[in-house]
């Protein structure tokens, strides 16, 4: 970031991709719109500071009022970033989590941030029916598939609660009916990891089942950055990211990158990125 200096291990602000994500909230809606512009994008969301729910655009009369247009279909997600929709309709949904108790490090700005294993992907069935598998549960139409993921965020201030400007899981894909792949951010120097070993699993591409307590490394992003640097200081932060034939294309946010990974974990750079000042919105 050329605003601000970063300490050489540390963690750096999200930035996806494909989505604008809070960074003075710990919460976010989910807007998907049915208009035919939105068909033709696989995945879109925009999370939006203040609430927690997953909302989905209903087709409408044209005097409709604007508050009908809309239907919350999942609530209480903790940092909710990118989605996908799997075969059968659903939508799953990347929580980057809440951070946890440690251990603890300097963010960007100087502030305290704490690691936890409080990321998820949360599946959401449009239908309303239930998808699991206990006898007597009830038909919830949301349901974290895919639990305790790596997570830092923001620790507890005398002005602010703690789990803001969280990274974890960002973004994810549905292959086949039961197979989720994943990327985990990291937000820093990929050597923060050798030195907080509960961060390694950070900054890489995962794969997991559903339902499973394992998951599987696909690729790690972050030690192909450490290797690499193309520009600026070693920093890394997989988001956003999407499966090209037998390969996934993945937006490495830190280190200002679009890398392409194997199935076997072999990764190239596909394009580096050089600073750009914005207007902010």
């Amino acid at each position: 970031d050329p605003c601000h200096a970063r300490p050489p291990v540390g963690l750096s602000e999200t930035a996806p991709t494909r989505a604008t994500t809070s960074t003075t909230g710990r919460r976010g809606i989910f807007v998907i719109s049915p208009n035919p512009v939105a068909r033709r994008v696989r995945r879109a969301l925009v999370p939006l500071i203040g609430s927690t729910a997953l909302v989905a655009t209903m087709l409408a009369a044209p005097t409709a009022t604007a508050d009908e247009h809309w239907k919350v279909v999942a609530s209480g997600l903790d940092n909710p970033r990118h989605l996908s929709v799997g075969p059968k309709g659903d939508l799953f949904v990347a929580e980057a989590g809440r951070g946890g108790s440690g251990p603890c490090l300097t963010g960007p700005e100087g502030e305290e941030v704490c690691f936890g294993k409080t990321g998820a992907i949360t599946r959401v069935s449009l239908d309303g029916k239930d998808k699991g598998k206990h006898k007597g549960q009830s038909k919830n139409k949301q349901q974290r598939v895919l639990t305790k993921l790596p997570s830092v965020a923001s620790a507890a201030t005398d002005t602010d609660p703690a789990g803001l400007q969280a990274i974890g899981p960002h973004d994810v894909i549905v292959e086949g009916s039961k197979k989720l792949v994943f990327t985990v951010g990291l937000g820093a120097d990929p050597a923060v990891r050798t030195q907080y070993k509960a961060l390694k699993d950070m900054g890489t591409l995962r794969s997991a089942t559903i339902g499973s307590k394992k998951t599987n490394l696909i690729a790690d992003i972050a030690k192909h950055e450490a290797r690499k640097n193309p520009i600026h200081d070693p920093d890394s932060n997989p988001t956003g990211f999407i499966r090209s034939g037998s390969k996934y294309v993945v937006a490495d946010a830190g280190g200002n990158t679009l890398v392409e990974a194997s199935k076997k974990g072999k990764i190239k750079t596909l394009a580096v990125f050089q600073d750009q000042l914005a207007l902010a919105p």
